[in-house]
């Protein structure tokens, strides 16, 4: 029987299944952001905040 994936929010920290996450890009540092972007997983309540993301590159699949 195979487990279900649990991943970890990097806004509040909580965790959700795999599938109600949302990828969004952030910057490597806000100060310099010719440094680059990263990838990492956001809930529902913390898509919410425009300002701490740069953009959202995956909708979860599991969409409320």
């Amino acid at each position: 029987m195979a487990r279900k994936r649990i991943t970890v929010c990097s806004g509040c920290l909580d965790t959700f299944p795999d599938n109600d996450l949302y990828d969004v890009y952030r910057e490597m540092h806000k100060g310099h952001p010719e440094k680059g972007h990263y990838r990492t997983p956001y809930c529902e309540k913390c898509i919410k905040d425009t300002d701490s993301y740069f953009k959202i590159s995956k909708e979860p699949k599991n969409k409320k």
